[in-house]
């Protein structure tokens, strides 16, 4: 059950919203963290976000972090697996990370597909594997992932596959600027904006 149909809710969730972007993340928090207890999805995502990333005065914390993200993750929430993935990569779990990125991968979700594109590239936890990066980045580029086409763009630039693919690695780049501004300015949460 969506706890956001209830209109004093959505009118919470918006002031939540709008305390986050003036900075006061300690007052979202504690709004959001309220919707989470009454069933929001997205905001048991975001409570799991702000503490696995911190910052602005909340302070990082692992275990709330999971604890909001597995319950997300039960309610069916592929963002809230790639970002299991991405605590357990903090944690230094670097094989669990990876079933998390594969798991949210499988479901579509690009920025999961980006990062097992990261560990291949610089061999993060795993051995690395140029030719499984490039596959990564490039599957979730199709999927319009504005890192995963920046990292393809460059492999081409540096003639990854060939002195022929680096006008097109040219061309991918700045197509992919272009495209980051544009995700940038209409959703800097879309998940293809994730790093």
């Amino acid at each position: 059950m969506n706890m956001l149909k209830d209109h004093d809710n959505v009118a919470l969730f918006n002031r939540a919203k709008d305390l986050y972007h003036a900075g006061r993340h300690d007052d979202a928090l504690r709004i959001y963290t309220e919707l989470a207890e009454q069933g929001c999805l997205e905001c048991q995502e975001f409570v799991g976000l702000m503490y696995l990333m911190g910052g602005g005065g909340i302070d990082q914390n692992h275990e709330e972090a999971e604890k909001w993200l597995v319950m997300a993750k039960q309610r069916g929430s592929i963002k809230a697996i790639y970002l299991l993935g991405i605590l357990e990569y903090k944690k230094g779990d670097i094989e669990k990370a990876l079933a998390y990125f594969q798991e949210a991968g499988e479901k579509g979700y690009s920025a999961a597909i980006y990062q097992m594109g990261k560990m291949y590239y610089f061999g993060s936890g795993v051995d690395q594997d140029l030719e499984k990066a490039f596959d990564l980045f490039d599957r979730a580029a199709r999927m319009e992932h504005v890192f995963a086409r920046r990292q393809k763009a460059i492999l081409l630039m540096k003639g990854y596959k060939g002195i022929l693919s680096v006008p097109k690695g040219i061309f991918l780049f700045i197509t992919s600027v272009i495209h980051t501004l544009k995700v940038a300015i209409n959703d800097p949460y879309d998940e293809k904006a994730f790093e």
